[in-house]
């Protein structure tokens, strides 16, 4: 078994730039407004988030696609570097896709819509392989409220198995196993 952790909403100030930990010490930069400062360049520290999982003692570390995310525009050569260093220390990568915005759209019974949110995630897929990724996990997707109940279940069930049908094969054949989300039925 392995012991790991992901650093979704851990706010560390040394993502900001000297003018920001000014502003944050003077309270004239909020905790939600630092948060959408150092996301993207928090996330993207992956051998950073490796080398602190190693040193508290675990083995694994699950690498957040919340939106916002730097992994579509990472190059090939970071990822490569990344997986390398994760490699080197043993630490083992997955990757949780993202389940906003687009991505939500994976149990949308709008044909065109869910196959924009599968090409989505077939595309973190890609990247998930080139880190070296063991798994992902998969939010079912989000449901307005009004059609989370009767006859609407039956259509969203379907939807959530095309999607699961087409996600799990491209999965497979990359070496990675794709796990469903389950602490929601869906995101409302």
């Amino acid at each position: 078994m392995k012991i790991g952790r992901n650093f979704t909403n851990m706010l560390l100030t040394s993502y900001l730039n000297e003018e920001e930990r000014k502003l944050f010490g003077e309270g004239k930069l909020a905790v939600h407004d630092m948060d959408a400062r150092v996301q993207i360049r928090s996330k993207r520290d992956i051998i950073n988030q490796v080398d602190v999982a190693k040193e508290i003692g675990l083995d694994h570390v699950e690498l957040d696609g919340g939106v916002p995310n730097p992994y579509l525009e990472m190059s090939q050569e970071e990822l490569a570097q990344a997986k390398e260093h994760a490699e080197k220390v043993g630490i083992s990568l997955s990757l949780h896709l993202p389940y906003t915005y687009v991505a939500a759209s994976t149990i949308c019974f709008q044909e065109s819509d869910r196959k924009i949110a599968v090409e989505l995630q077939k595309r973190y897929l890609d990247v998930a392989q080139a880190l070296g990724c063991i798994s992902v996990v998969m939010h079912p997707g989000s449901v307005p409220y009004y059609q989370a109940m009767g006859e609407y279940l039956a259509i969203l069930r379907e939807s959530m198995a095309q999607t699961l049908m087409d996600l799990y094969p491209y999965a497979a054949d990359r070496g990675i196993i794709l796990h469903l989300e389950n602490n929601t039925a869906f995101d409302t």
